[in-house]
């Protein structure tokens, strides 16, 4: 946690593969529950990035078997 002097508000500091901010509320349960969803979010963005990457991976091989297919036929033609 990080206070700027105690008049600048306070801010909790999440770091790990990726880091996220999020400003503190006086109020405990506010604060606990800003830092919930900013884990959740944080959970739900790797799925959706993992989710993506899965999509390019199957594109990009694909596209290397269309590529090798076009190879082939103009070897023929």
């Amino acid at each position: 946690m990080h206070s700027n002097m105690m008049g600048g508000g306070m801010s909790a500091y999440l770091k790990g593969a990726a880091s996220h901010t999020t400003k503190l509320l006086e109020s405990f349960v506010h604060n606990l529950n800003r830092l919930e969803a900013a884990l959740y979010n944080i959970d739900g963005r790797i799925e959706r990035t993992q989710e993506n990457l899965a999509k390019l991976r199957l594109d990009h091989a694909e596209a290397q078997k269309n590529k090798a297919k076009g190879r082939g036929k103009q070897g023929t033609e």
